[in-house]
C-alpha cells in the first residue's frame, strides 16, 4: 500500500479475511509511506480473500479487496467513497494478488 495522501490511513476493524490467515497483518499507513501486508491460504487445496479497510481523516473510506483462488485468476480491486482519493490496484500473477 503507497499512501500518497497527507494523512494516515487509519484500519477500520471491519477488515476481514476468508479461507487464510494474515502472515503480515495491514496496520495503519504513514502520509507517504509504503507498507506491504501478506494474506495466506490456511489449508491444502484452498485460496484466501479479503478486504481491507482505512479511513482517511475521519471523512473518508478506502478499501482495498484480493482474491487470490486456489483455481483462476488473481483479483484484486479498490475504491474510494470520496473522489479526491483515487486508489490504484494492481495484480500480480501466480500467487500474488
Amino acid at each position: 500500500i503507497n499512501n500518497k495522501t497527507r494523512h494516515t490511513l487509519q484500519l477500520e476493524d471491519k477488515t476481514k479475511l476468508s479461507g487464510g490467515r494474515w502472515r503480515t497483518s495491514p496496520t495503519n499507513v504513514a502520509r507517504d509511506t509504503i507498507k506491504t501486508f501478506v494474506a495466506e491460504s490456511h489449508g491444502f487445496m484452498t485460496g484466501v480473500e479479503g478486504i481491507i479497510y482505512f479511513s482517511v481523516n475521519g471523512d473518508a473510506e478506502i478499501s482495498l479487496h484480493f482474491d487470490n483462488p486456489y483455481i483462476g485468476s488473481n483479483k484484486c480491486d479498490g475504491s474510494s467513497d470520496k473522489p479526491e482519493y483515487e486508489v490504484i490496484t494492481q495484480s500480480g500473477s501466480g500467487d500474488k494478488s
